[in-house]
């Protein structure tokens, strides 16, 4: 019997200014990790970035990322603070795992919005980055690694009982 070849978990980043830059070292830097997918508006830049980080799929926006959302399994936002919800929750209704980086949204209405997407979702995870206080890429990796694995949809309810927030009874 073949021993079976562990599939790695395939990473997507939408916007690629600084931090995107060190989320794609920390994936990089981690065994089992692969930054599959990057977009940004500015296809160029996306193509840029594809290129410095030896990235297989480069994109122009969120909505070719959704249509290349098979190339992927997590994905970052790190687009403009403005754009977080509307690019977290179209990737949620997608069926993608997200994190978000901070903020998570510009309001608690706009925050509501991405737990409701979350919690109503059915097993989807979705995460808000923080800093890890890491000093070097392997770290961060771990870091964000773990956010994925312990993130459990189950805190995002009990959280939303304590704080108003929508929950799938309504």
């Amino acid at each position: 019997m073949a021993a079976s070849k562990k599939k790695s978990l395939r990473w997507a980043i939408i916007g690629l200014g600084k931090q995107a830059e060190r989320m794609a070292d920390a994936i990089l830097a981690a065994r089992g990790h692969e930054l599959a997918v990057v977009a940004s508006h500015d296809l160029a830049h996306a193509v840029e970035f594809k290129n410095r980080f030896n990235v297989r799929h480069a994109y122009a926006g969120l909505r070719d990322l959704v249509r290349a959302s098979a190339s992927f399994d997590v994905v970052i936002v790190a687009s403009p603070n403005n754009e977080h919800v509307r690019d977290a929750v179209t990737l949620l209704n997608a069926g993608k795992h997200v994190l978000c980086e901070k903020p998570l949204a510009l309001t608690r209405d706009e925050g509501k919005k991405i737990i409701a997407v979350i919690i109503l979702g059915g097993g989807l995870t979705g995460a808000y980055l923080i800093g890890f206080g890491a000093k070097n890429p392997q770290e961060v990796a771990v870091g964000i690694i773990e956010a994925v694995k312990n993130t459990d949809p189950r805190f995002n309810f009990e959280a939303s009982l304590k704080s108003g927030l929508p929950t799938p009874e309504g």
